[in-house]
C-alpha cells in the first residue's frame, strides 16, 4: 500500500464517522481521493449502509 492509498482510507473511515450526526440517508457511497504528486493518486471508496440510525 502507497502512503497516498492508506491516507484515503483513514480519512474516508474519519469523515464516515463524522457524518454519523447528520441525515446522510440519501446518500449511497463516498469516495475520497488523495494527491501526493501531480501523476500519483489514490482513491479509496465505501459503501454505506442504508439504514443509519
Amino acid at each position: 500500500n502507497s502512503t497516498a492509498e492508506c491516507l484515503a482510507e483513514y480519512i474516508c473511515a474519519e469523515l464516515t464517522t463524522m457524518l454519523d450526526q447528520y441525515d446522510i440517508s440519501h446518500l449511497h457511497t463516498i469516495m475520497v481521493g488523495v494527491e501526493e504528486a501531480p501523476t500519483q493518486m489514490a482513491y479509496y471508496r465505501r459503501s454505506l449502509p442504508r439504514s443509519r440510525e
